[in-house]
């Protein structure tokens, strides 16, 4: 099936690319932080160079584009890829017993994000900061518009009658 597309990460200056890879069409890697290589921030900076490709096609174009203009953990170019290209196994499927094996390796361990509790002074630090400011966003409450002719006595009350975000409102270009 063709289904896989090769892409680039290129330099701000210079534009030059610094990134080789290959995705799956719909998995949107190319937009993932998944491989060590900084994201760019300008989305612009990402180049799909071909689409429709098999992933025999697409390891190759990858593996081609990569010896083109070399590695630099290797001394041989410009790219920051770790690899010559053409790895990963995508679309792969775990066998059950696989699953349960890492299942029982994981258990009992904590995940990255769980972390422990904050102590009373931190507690009481943070409390102190916050202190008279309220909670969430007060300028949704603050400000009256007119949305459609019609005045709101808040931002929050146009998007209720809307039934939208405030955003929506905007770029819907309905705020006056």
């Amino acid at each position: 099936m063709k289904k896989f597309y090769v892409y680039l990460y290129v330099r701000t200056s210079g534009y030059s690319p610094y990134y080789v890879g290959k995705g799956l069409a719909g998995s949107y890697r190319h937009l993932s932080s998944y491989h060590n290589v900084v994201l760019p921030k300008d989305r612009e900076r990402i180049k799909i160079i071909k689409e429709s490709l098999t992933n025999e096609e697409a390891c190759e174009l990858e593996r081609t584009l990569i010896r083109f203009w070399g590695r630099q953990d290797n001394g041989t170019g410009v790219l920051r890829n770790c690899t010559d290209g053409g790895e990963g196994t995508p679309g792969r499927k775990h066998k059950e017993s696989t699953k349960r094996l890492m299942s029982e390796q994981k258990r009992g361990k904590s995940t990255w994000n769980s972390g422990g509790t904050c102590s009373q002074e931190w507690k009481d630090k943070v409390s102190a900061s916050r202190k008279g400011k309220g909670l969430g966003n007060q300028n949704a409450r603050r400000y009256p518009v007119v949305v459609k002719g019609v005045y709101y006595p808040s931002k929050k009350e146009a998007a209720l009658a809307h039934g939208v975000q405030f955003r929506t409102l905007q770029r819907r270009g309905w705020v006056e």
